[in-house]
């Protein structure tokens, strides 16, 4: 392999950053948040109340055509999540156009993380590295923060920081 190339740092020192959010469902919506130097956080939960909500965090696309061993690594905190650990998804799609409904506009793969936070606190953790070799070569990828919740449960999620580096291919 070649060197280390960093493809994404974002640690949302005092905005959403280099991601943007789409609001497919609900009111509520991911917003900067002052808590472990920076994050994004989203939650259903406003008013004593939850409320339905879908809601992506997207990254910008990265270019990974000349990189191998792919990885990336986020730090994130869940409270409130009661098992139900699918309405906190993290995704990479290959095909999604940049713009537009996610949930409509490209497949997304579910990213199995090594390791979350409990999700009964507000501790923020790291996942350690995450396998994305699937999507060495891909000229455009992109990595969602996927939300929901229900009138049954409205978790927080707070996302503090998201690397992706990988090794650059030499041409020789």
């Amino acid at each position: 392999g070649g060197e280390t190339k960093v493809i994404l740092d974002e640690t949302f020192d005092g905005s959403l950053g280099s991601f943007s959010s789409y609001d497919v469902d609900g009111d509520q919506v991911w917003e900067w948040a002052n808590f472990d130097g920076g994050c994004a956080k989203m939650t259903g939960y406003a008013n004593d109340t939850r409320y339905p909500n879908e809601d992506w965090l997207i990254s910008p696309g990265m270019d990974l055509s000349d990189i191998v061993n792919t990885t990336m690594n986020i730090r994130e905190a869940v409270n409130f999540i009661f098992g139900d650990w699918e309405n906190v998804e993290v995704l990479v799609s290959t095909d999604y156009e940049g713009t537009g409904d996610p949930g409509q506009n490209g497949s997304w793969d579910v990213i199995s993380l090594n390791s979350r936070p409990p999700g009964n606190n507000w501790d923020f953790e790291d996942s350690g590295d995450i396998d994305l070799t699937d999507y060495d070569g891909e000229s455009e990828v992109y990595v969602a923060f996927r939300y929901i919740s229900t009138s049954d449960n409205a978790c927080t999620w707070e996302v503090s920081a998201v690397k992706i580096e990988g090794e650059t291919t030499l041409p020789w």
